[in-house]
């Protein structure tokens, strides 16, 4: 056997044995992680297809990546390695209705509650920072975004016209500490510990972890500059967010027929650091 076959050999062991330690390092083999997903989907293996699933690396966590079709839908889920939660998930309709034009729409009351029933949450559970009637497709849709008290965020799109729910997502990486499995806070806990000291070095560069501007303050900001009173806006989005270290408000409204408007605001100092302004189609 000359040297270059035993190379592939030994590079072959390798390989594998990495692949095995991959898998062993997560607390849940693929059968597992499918077996979740599917009685979250309140599916069988017998009544899916297009099957897909892998093992990858997201937020520094293994996960188990998956998709199906099942009844004219695509799914898609994330599931952590470790533990088996769902991180994410998404379902979207792959077909629907021709385009609604001349339907009556339901309310935004109305999109808001199919949102929140599908969610199981109730309104008092929950903060929008999304609520928004467009036209995509062909269809007028309401774009809803909210995210409840344990940190899980929700996005919607229903059809304006007859209530379905075409597309629906659900993220949970930002659950508070106190859902976190126990191994993932003791090692946030430790980390937290560790870098405390660099932290409190750092923090005149990179930003304050607080927003000394008042949600309200960004609000008349983003109007001030616009040009326009908050009477005779719809806001769509508004919320505090961090972004490279920096406390930012995401600030998004829209005058009905006219134009869209969206900025970013610097949550300590006021200045705006971006904006945009895109106007409407007549249609």
């Amino acid at each position: 056997m000359n040297k270059k076959l035993w190379t592939m050999i030994v590079l072959a062991a390798i390989l594998l044995a990495t692949m095995c330690a991959s898998a062993a390092a997560a607390g849940i083999d693929q059968e597992a992680a499918w077996q979740a997903a599917l009685q979250d989907a309140g599916a069988s293996a017998q009544t899916v297809t297009n099957q897909y699933c892998k093992l990858d690396t997201e937020n520094g966590q293994e996960v188990y990546e998956l998709s199906f079709v099942l009844e004219g839908a695509e799914y898609e889920y994330t599931l952590r390695a470790a533990d088996g939660a769902i991180v994410e998930k998404e379902k979207e309709v792959l077909s629907s209705a021709a385009g609604n034009d001349g339907d009556t729409l339901i309310t935004e009351d109305q999109a808001s509650g199919i949102a929140l029933q599908s969610a199981g949450k109730a309104a008092s559970d929950v903060t929008f920072s999304k609520l928004k009637l467009e036209r995509e497709r062909g269809l007028w849709v309401y774009e809803i975004t909210f995210r409840s008290t344990d940190g899980v965020e929700y996005e919607y799109e229903i059809n304006a016209s007859s209530g379905q729910i075409l597309k629906e997502s659900y993220d949970a990486w930002d659950r508070t500490a106190a859902q976190q499995p126990e191994a993932e806070k003791k090692e946030n806990k430790k980390q937290s510990s560790g870098s405390s000291a660099s932290s409190k070095k750092s923090s005149k560069s990179t930003g304050d972890s607080k927003a000394t501007l008042s949600l309200s303050d960004a609000k008349s900001i983003a109007l001030k500059n616009a040009g326009v009173s908050g009477s005779k806006v719809k806001f769509s989005k508004a919320k505090l967010t961090r972004d490279d270290g920096r406390m930012i408000y995401d600030i998004e409204f829209y005058i009905k027929g006219k134009a869209e408007y969206e900025y970013e605001i610097d949550a300590n100092t006021g200045k705006i650091l971006d904006k945009d302004i895109e106007a409407w189609d007549d249609d």
